[in-house]
């Protein structure tokens, strides 16, 4: 009885061990396993007596970390062993990397473009989300009834863009593009000045702006005692007040791109786009109008609302459009680079994923039929080493395994071909205007 129950955990321990020794590969198994497993059985007894528990776990600590090894030693042979394939035919490697490579590069740029025009909000701003704007520009009377709905937003802005404005800085000028902004412009959005303050309702009339982060570092020499200090614009002196916060270039960064930004109500003496009665006329629409959202009030209640006011002011002021169907007023996301409305963004982003999908799959195709044509031609290799004891298993690891190395190289070469083309993208230089804010990376 004695000699029953000091055996019993040593069978246990052997149980536990033949499990976990199941779970080597099938080739170590093939060249090891039953020696492994009778030395075992022959020590295991002897290893309960000299060391009781403690042995038993070593023992199974032992295999249990030797599993995970044999495992990853049969998948550096695979891979090297892949890889000896592979170079064996270089034309087929080169072909399939540049197929694959060429079909990732065009998917990841497309969703770096994606990404970075449609998905991806303001810098700087806070609660991008918040900020909804209309789809077309508005007078500044009409402005002025949209942002006395208190109830919809809790702040809005109007502001004139693009503008260009002749600098002189160091006795030279240059053309450079601004915004014409109300007073709650920078407030409404939500950011901070780097040096200096930003514009409120209460400061005087006299000429004053305020400059981007890059035209201070770049044409002000990022000079610490810039504020107060004078600029021409337009060849008139404008006392500058403060410095944007780094990488924020307005409302609209990637459409109206601004280093400067002038308060509309000294704008009047400094730029023409507002001068004489432009401010009151409600037929001249120059103003993008953006307002954040109330906490509970929906774009869609905001749309409707301001729908209902735009009705109102064509009756008040006898319209001749006044009866004509069809919403007046439309609202779109004011946090985003590029502003869409909900409606338009699934054509905007399905349409092309779906495209370049295509793209991928044709790629992928190509090099699947091509390793059709490898495999009859590699059948006399998958016989030879079946016959010499491979597993099935074994061999479609070895397949699959060099498919992840060639969609690996693929995926790197890819990689570095879009990045190299959304480098030469964001440098480019596009034909128009005004300057346009292209950055992919």
């Amino acid at each position: 009885m004695k000699n029953a129950a000091s055996s019993r955990p040593a069978a246990i321990g052997l149980r536990m061990y033949r499990r976990i020794a199941n779970a080597f590969p099938h080739e170590f198994k093939s060249a090891y396993g039953d020696e492994m497993l009778q030395v075992t059985e022959d020590a295991v007894e002897d290893i309960w007596r000299r060391h009781r528990t403690l042995g038993l776990l070593r023992l199974l600590l032992d295999i249990a970390i030797r599993v995970p090894v044999e495992h990853v030693t049969e998948l550096w042979q695979d891979v090297r062993y892949g890889l000896r394939m592979l170079r064996r035919s270089p034309g087929f490697t080169i072909v399939s990397l540049l197929s694959l490579g060429l079909g990732i590069c065009v998917g990841t740029g497309a969703f770096s473009e994606l990404n970075a025009t449609i998905f991806r909000d303001l810098p700087v701003v806070e609660k991008p989300g918040e900020l909804v704007a209309l789809q077309v520009p508005s007078s500044n009377p009409n402005y002025q009834q949209y942002s006395a709905r208190a109830d919809l937003f809790s702040a809005t802005f109007a502001y004139v863009a693009p503008v260009p404005f002749s600098v002189s800085v160091g006795g030279h000028t240059d053309r450079t593009w601004g915004h014409l902004v109300t007073p709650s412009y920078f407030s409404t959005l939500g950011v901070h000045p780097a040096l200096g303050r930003f514009f409120d309702a209460e400061q005087p009339q006299a000429p004053t702006v305020v400059v981007s982060y890059r035209f201070w570092q770049n044409r002000l020499n990022a000079d610490p005692s810039i504020i107060g200090k004078t600029l021409r614009v337009n060849g008139r002196p404008c006392t500058i007040a403060g410095v944007g916060p780094k990488d924020f270039l307005g409302a609209s960064p990637m459409i109206y791109v601004a280093d400067l930004w002038v308060p509309i109500a000294s704008g009047t003496n400094v730029a023409p786009e507002v001068a004489g009665d432009a401010l009151e006329r409600r037929d001249l629409t120059l103003f993008q109008v953006v307002g954040r959202l109330k906490p509970g009030v929906t774009p869609e209640r905001a749309e409707v609302e301001l729908d209902s006011v735009a009705r109102q002011i064509e009756r008040a002021f006898n319209d001749p459009d006044r009866d004509r169907q069809g919403l007046r007023i439309a609202l779109i996301p004011g946090g985003k680079l590029l502003p869409i409305r909900k409606q338009d963004l699934k054509l905007m982003t399905v349409f092309p994923l779906a495209l370049v999908g295509l793209v991928l799959l044709i790629a992928c195709a190509n090099v699947a039929n091509m390793q059709v044509a490898r495999a009859a031609a590699r059948r006399r290799e998958i016989a030879v080493r079946l016959a010499i004891g491979a597993s099935r298993a074994r061999i479609i690891r070895q397949l699959l395994t060099e498919s992840a190395l060639l969609a690996t190289g693929a995926g790197v070469l890819g990689f570095i071909l879009a990045s190299w083309l959304m480098h030469l993208l964001s440098g480019l230089k596009l034909p128009f205007p005004m300057p346009i804010e292209f950055n992919v990376n």
